[in-house]
């Protein structure tokens, strides 16, 4: 039996909304957790999709240079002229949120008023990855 992951619905949205947009999306990474229990072995997949596009904004209309809504992570074109290491760490900050939406589900929004969700708004400013993920608020590991 195979499942689909945290937010199938959220993401789902996202999606046809960055579509409907004129972005184009393609599969960033995909996530599968195997569970075995005497009887059936169950297959989840928790893919992680980025929506490209030159326009992209949000629902209340501000404009996107990334952000993540579910497993989808909307990506501005021009990122692609920022200096690599700035492009890396901004794909770490959107890739922590995913992980974010998917321990939290549909208590993400009551994590982002208790939890540092955001973590340092400046996370741009810090050097490696390592820093950016320490100012977020992570699931833990297992």
């Amino acid at each position: 039996m195979v499942t689909l992951g945290t937010g199938f619905w959220v993401t789902a949205f996202a999606l046809a909304f960055g579509i409907w947009q004129g972005g184009t999306v393609s599969l960033l990474q995909a996530d599968l957790a195997f569970r075995y229990d005497g009887e059936m072995l169950m297959v989840q997949a928790d893919p992680v999709f980025i929506v490209r596009g030159s326009d992209l904004r949000e629902p209340c209309g501000a404009k996107i240079t990334a952000a993540a809504f579910g497993n989808a992570i909307f990506w501005a074109n021009y990122m692609h002229s920022v200096p690599r290491d700035l492009n890396s760490l901004t794909l770490q900050h959107e890739l922590n949120h995913v992980y974010q939406f998917r321990a939290l589900g549909p208590f993400f929004l009551i994590g982002c008023m208790l939890l540092p969700i955001e973590g340092d708004p400046h996370y741009y400013r810090q050097e490696t990855l390592a820093q950016c993920n320490a100012t977020m608020w992570l699931p833990p590991i297992g």
